[in-house]
């Protein structure tokens, strides 16, 4: 790449700390538009090619499990063997905690995605 005096080449993305309305000349807010990828509310992350995208906003899990027995239960050891374990009837009651969704980002500071024109 030759040099031109610039510190930035055309096409290199930055992290912006300043107001929206206050993106200098010569740069490009990274939301889609004007041939930019749309990074906001986005984490980057470091890749042998770019323009790949992936994750979700939100995810859904389960767990299941029996509440009542009779006679046993099939106890898994290493190696995939089941041994059958014996025990008498019995029941357990089981209610969800909460049925909200939870926030596991880690602390974070937002700034605004810009690329060099």
């Amino acid at each position: 790449m030759p040099h031109r005096g610039d510190v930035f080449a055309p096409g290199m993305i930055i992290m912006w700390s300043g107001l929206l309305s206050d993106v200098p000349r010569g740069w490009s807010v990274c939301d889609g538009s004007n041939g930019t990828p749309d990074l906001r509310n986005r984490f980057v992350r470091g890749a042998s090619s770019v323009g790949g995208i992936g994750g979700s906003q939100s995810h859904v899990h389960c767990h299941g499990g029996c509440t009542a027995f009779e006679g046993g239960c099939p106890v898994y050891v290493e190696f995939g063997c089941t041994y059958p374990v014996p025990f008498y009837g019995h029941s357990h009651g089981a209610s969800p905690i909460t049925e909200t969704f939870e926030d596991n980002l880690p602390p974070y500071y937002d700034l605004i995605f810009i690329r060099k024109d």
